[in-house]
């Protein structure tokens, strides 16, 4: 668990450097207004179902802007969701966060089938026989 802690720090750690550049119209990212609401997304090769649990949420890196987790379904889902609606699939209305295949559908978005076919033929068999060789079974 420390692993995975450590690698969603990393990325939480980058994406409040990334914010801060924006609000502060470094010369890098002068080309993204910095009158905008900022999300931050972390986006893994595969889900982390427990980042978004309370007990683990806590133990992160805090963020400076509302930052989710997201495996490789929830992007597939999130991008087919009209921009009005992305913060209100990203949180539910407790504020929770991690909620996108529950609320994508609701604005029109469904799994692409040639993405979930790579997915299920290639890319998760893949990391389950990575996880099974870092695990020794």
């Amino acid at each position: 668990m420390a692993a995975y802690k450590e690698r969603l720090d990393k990325a939480r750690n980058q994406i409040n450097r990334s914010a801060a550049h924006i609000r502060n119209q470094h010369p890098s990212f002068s080309f993204v207004p910095s009158d905008r609401p900022i999300l931050g997304a972390v986006v893994t090769a595969e889900p982390y179902y427990l980042a978004h649990s309370e007990s683990l949420r806590t133990t992160f890196e805090p963020t400076t802007v509302t930052t989710v987790h997201l495996g490789p379904e929830d992007l597939e889902l999130l991008v087919m969701v009209p921009p009005s609606h992305i913060r209100e699939t990203l949180t539910d209305t407790n504020g929770s966060q991690g909620h996108v295949r529950e609320h994508a559908p609701r604005h029109g978005a469904r799994a692409n089938p040639i993405n979930e076919e790579v997915l299920d033929r290639v890319v998760r068999p893949a990391l389950r026989k990575a996880d099974d060789a870092a695990s020794g079974t």
